[in-house]
């Protein structure tokens, strides 16, 4: 292998790197602004099954 065809790989593997990360911060900012597609995490979905009491009864301090 020469240092032509190193150098080329290298920068097709850098290539494809910078793809993969734009392509990446590009789902993230759709997902921020909602206008791509909607991802749900399955606590929004089913609900955490805890629900919250609220105690009105508690003594206040002071």
């Amino acid at each position: 292998m020469g240092i032509n065809e190193l150098f080329e790989r290298i920068t097709k593997v850098v290539e494809r790197f910078a793809e993969e990360i734009a392509e990446q911060r590009l789902l993230e900012r759709e997902q921020k602004t909602g206008r791509g597609p909607k991802v749900r995490s399955e606590k929004t979905e089913k609900g955490d099954g805890k629900k919250k009491e609220f105690y009105s009864d508690f003594p206040k301090s002071g």
